[in-house]
C-alpha cells in the first residue's frame, strides 16, 4: 500500500460518488497490482501483509461490500480471477 494510499483513497472515493461502487470495480482492472490490497480493504477484506494479489482482477457485486473476503498468509490470487 504504501506512499500511494492516499491517492488510492481519492481515486475510489470520486469514482464512487461521480459512478457508483460497481464502477470502483472496475479500476481493479487497470490499477498497478501494488493497489489492488488496498482497493480491497477499503471494502472490507481482510487481507495479510505477505498476501499477493495480481491485476486485472473481477469483482462481482462489489456495492455489497467484501466484509467477508479474508485473503490469508502467502495466498496469491492470480490475474484474471473472478470474485463473486
Amino acid at each position: 500500500m504504501g506512499k500511494h494510499h492516499v491517492f488510492i483513497n481519492f481515486l475510489c472515493y470520486v469514482t464512487e460518488k461521480i459512478f457508483g461502487k460497481k464502477e470502483v470495480a472496475k479500476l481493479l482492472l487497470f490499477v498497478p497490482q501494488s493497489w489492488a490490497a488496498a482497493i480491497l480493504g477499503r471494502y472490507g477484506a481482510k487481507i495479510t501483509e505477505s498476501a499477493f494479489i495480481s491485476t486485472p482482477l473481477i469483482i462481482h457485486m462489489l456495492e455489497k461490500g467484501l466484509d467477508k473476503l479474508e485473503i490469508g498468509e502467502n495466498a496469491h490470487i492470480g490475474k484474471d480471477v473472478f470474485l463473486d
